[in-house]
């Protein structure tokens, strides 16, 4: 799978994408699924189809010693809370109907691990969570971000998770800074999606520090955004103080 945020996408950055994909010593993919959201897949589709002498060539490198491996190349898109397959290269010979949450997730934990988010203290020491709790495992949300596509990742996991909310939220409250471009990505997509066109504000409430009051602020509108928790203490006590379950993401 070949996730595309909104960067300008031409043929040249769909070719590298794709190749370094089947450049592998492991077994050659059964499928290449590229996904993108709203529009952004739409223009997908568009280079590829634009493109047919290069898309050709890209196919070829499915095979290894004679054996087709590759037997699907299709576009997804992330519009109105679902994935739907949008194209499917006219070459593919199997359709593969998967389920991209679950794979959503799986690159999730994929990035978690590879950005190092989820940090152990060394032996002797202990972490102090804003809460006032301490735990030797601390789970860093801003590390995973190193660019625009992560956030955007990590953003259409979230809109997946929580659309039925997002899509007439017009505030998203989160609690930290560190997560403001995925609240930024947050936005785009869910504006692009389906979801309100309305101005939008991002509204970070400071942590444990300044959630006492949100519950009273809240309107249907609303949503709140946690970036991590290792304990589950700050969504426990933002459940006790009254904001509703399917509010917060």
């Amino acid at each position: 799978m070949v996730f595309f945020a909104r960067a300008e996408l031409d043929m040249n950055v769909l070719d590298d994408e794709v190749q370094d994909n089947l450049k592998t010593d492991d077994p050659l993919p059964d499928a290449v699924i590229l996904v993108s959201f709203d529009e952004h897949a739409d223009r997908l589709i568009d280079v590829w189809k634009q493109n047919k002498t290069r898309v050709d060539g890209l196919v070829r490198r499915g095979q290894r010693n004679a054996v087709d491996y590759l037997k699907e190349v299709a576009v997804w898109k992330f519009h109105d809370g679902s994935f739907i397959k949008a194209f499917r290269d006219d070459q593919s010979r199997q359709t593969y109907d998967l389920d991209l949450a679950f794979l959503w997730r799986d690159g999730l934990a994929q990035l978690v691990d590879g950005r190092g988010a989820f940090q152990e203290a060394p032996q002797g020491h202990i972490f102090r969570h804003p809460s006032g709790r301490a735990t030797r495992h601390f789970l860093l949300a801003s590390e995973l971000l190193r660019d625009e596509v992560d956030a955007y990742f990590v953003a259409v996991a979230v809109c997946a998770t929580a659309w039925s909310r997002l899509k007439c939220t017009s505030t998203l409250h989160i609690d930290t800074m560190g997560i403001y471009p995925i609240a930024r990505a947050v936005e785009d997509i869910s504006r692009r999606c389906g979801g309100s066109l309305q101005g939008w504000e991002i509204d970070s409430f400071h942590s444990h520090g300044g959630m006492a009051g949100l519950h009273a602020v809240l309107t249907e509108a609303d949503a709140v955004l946690v970036s991590a928790s290792t304990t589950g203490s700050m969504v426990a006590k933002l459940r006790e103080d009254g904001v509703p379950a399917d509010a917060l993401i």
